[in-house]
C-alpha cells in the first residue's frame, strides 16, 4: 500500500501540481486547504475551489490558518494505522506551523525538516540567515541590514544605504504590504513605524538593485543531496495584488546557468534541509543575484513538475528505502507555461484585457489548471472567472 500524503496550505496551484504527480504513483492524497471560510458557507466555497474538483484528491478539508488547533486536529485525523504518512506544506505559514509541531507530528508523519530538529525550518526561513548561507555558497547577494521591531520600538542602522528594499525576514501576516522600496531614511522610518503597530518581527533592509529579469528554481534537498532540475525565467509577472507572482514562465536547463546552480546546490547542501524548496533569483547587468529561499514549493514550481520531473514522488522516497532510486541529476524539459490564477485576477483588477489573458494562455505549451486528464478543476475555475468579472465591474463603478 502506498503512503498517504497530506498537502496543507492555501496555494491551489501547488496543491494541484503536487496531487497530479502523487496520485498516479499510487499515493493517497489528502488536502487541508487554509485561507477559506469555515462558516456556514464553507460547503459552497469548496465547490468554487478548483483543486477540490481534482480526481486525484482523495479527501479535502478546510480550516482557517488562524485556527491552529483545528489544523492540527485535521492533521491528526489523517494518521494512517498501517504506515507513516507524509506532510507537504505549500505556503510559508503552514511550513512554520508544521515545523513548530515537528516533535508532535513526526511520530506519525515524515515532514520537511532541518536535521530532524524542531524549529530548524523556521530558522531557515529567516531572510538574514539565508543571505549568510547564500554568501558562503558563493552566490551574489545584495548587502542587507536587520531591523528588530519589538514592543513598538526599533533601531534603524546608520550604515543603511539608500535607496533600499525592505521586507520581512520571517513570515508575517500582510507581509506584501510591508515590502517596499524606500528612497531615504525618512521613508524607511515611516514604514517600520507602521510595522511596529502591527507585530513584533525582524525586517530586512537590502541594498536596492535594479532588476532586469526575474527567475526562480524549485528543487529537492535531502540532507546534503540536492536536485535542481531547471531554472524558471518569469517571462510575465502579475500586477496589483499579484505583483511579482509568476504568470508565465520558461523552463531553462541547469546547464544554462552552471555557476548559479552550483552555488544553490552548495547552499541547500550546507543548510541540512530535507524537503521541497524554491529559490528566487534576479538578474541585473548580466549578473544573477540570490533573492530569497522558500522552504516549500512555490507556485512557479508547478512548471518543473509539468516539465517531467516528479519532485513530489522524489520527496516521499527520500524518507524510505527507495531513497537510492532518486535521480538527483534529473533535468526538466524546456517548456513554456502559464498560470491562469494570477492572470484572471489581473483581468479582474483591470490591469490586463481578456484579449491579453487569452493570448497568454494560448501561446504556451502547458497550463497549470487546465489538464485534459483532470478536467474538474478547469470546470470549477469558471467560478473564479465569475468572481473576477464582478470585481471588474465594481472597480469600474467606483471610478
Amino acid at each position: 500500500m502506498k503512503r498517504r500524503v497530506v498537502l496543507i496550505g492555501h496555494n491551489y496551484n501547488s496543491i494541484l501540481g503536487l496531487a497530479r504527480c502523487l496520485a498516479p504513483e499510487g499515493y493517497e492524497v489528502v488536502v487541508i486547504r487554509t485561507g477559506v471560510s469555515t462558516g456556514k458557507n464553507a460547503l459552497r466555497r469548496i465547490g468554487q475551489m478548483p483543486e477540490a474538483k481534482s480526481k486525484y484528491i482523495h479527501h479535502y478539508r478546510i480550516a482557517s490558518i488562524e485556527d491552529k488547533e483545528r489544523l492540527l486536529r485535521l492533521i491528526d485525523e489523517c494518521v494512517s494505522p498501517s504506515r507513516k504518512g507524509v506532510i507537504i506544506p505549500v505556503d510559508d505559514l503552514c511550513a512554520e506551523l508544521v515545523d513548530q509541531n515537528l516533535d508532535r507530528l513526526s511520530e506519525h508523519f515524515d515532514l520537511p525538516n532541518v536535521e530532524h530538529t524542531q524549529g530548524g525550518v523556521c530558522r531557515l526561513m529567516d531572510k538574514f540567515y539565508q543571505k549568510q548561507l547564500a554568501k558562503a555558497a558563493g552566490l551574489p547577494v545584495p548587502e542587507g541590514w536587520s531591523i528588530e521591531v519589538k514592543d513598538g520600538e526599533y533601531e534603524i542602522p546608520e550604515e543603511i544605504t539608500y535607496p533600499c528594499f525592505v521586507k520581512a525576514e520571517t513570515p508575517m501576516r500582510g507581509r506584501k504590504k510591508y515590502m517596499k522600496k524606500c528612497e531615504d531614511r525618512e521613508e524607511l522610518e515611516a514604514l517600520i513605524a507602521d510595522v511596529a503597530k502591527v507585530q513584533d518581527c525582524l525586517m530586512l533592509a537590502e541594498e536596492y538593485i535594479e532588476i532586469d529579469k526575474e527567475y526562480g528554481t524549485v528543487g529537492l534537498a535531502n540532507h546534503g543531496k540536492v536536485c535542481i532540475p531547471g531554472i524558471t525565467e518569469k517571462t510575465v509577472l502579475g500586477h496589483g495584488s499579484n505583483a511579482g507572482v509568476t504568470a508565465c514562465g520558461l523552463i531553462h536547463r541547469p546547464s544554462d546557468y552552471p555557476e548559479t546552480v552550483e552555488g544553490m546546490r552548495k547552499m541547500m547542501s550546507d543548510s541540512g534541509f530535507q524537503g521541497l524548496f524554491d529559490i528566487d533569483l534576479y538578474e541585473s547587468n548580466g549578473r544573477m543575484y540570490f533573492n530569497e529561499l522558500n522552504v516549500r514549493m512555490g507556485a512557479e514550481g508547478v512548471g518543473v513538475l509539468m516539465a517531467g520531473v516528479d519532485l513530489a514522488d522524489m520527496f516521499v522516497r527520500s524518507f524510505s528505502e527507495e531513497e537510492d532510486r532518486i535521480d538527483y541529476d534529473a533535468v526538466a524539459d524546456t517548456i513554456t507555461f502559464a498560470s491562469e490564477k494570477p492572470l484572471i485576477s489581473d483581468w479582474g483588477e483591470n490591469t490586463i484585457s481578456m484579449k491579453e489573458y487569452k493570448a497568454y494562455t494560448k501561446q504556451v505549451e502547458k497550463l497549470v489548471i487546465y489538464d485534459p486528464e483532470d478536467p474538474g478543476p478547469r470546470r470549477s475555475f469558471k467560478w473564479q472567472i465569475l468572481r473576477q468579472a464582478v470585481r471588474r465591474v465594481v472597480k469600474k463603478v467606483k471610478r
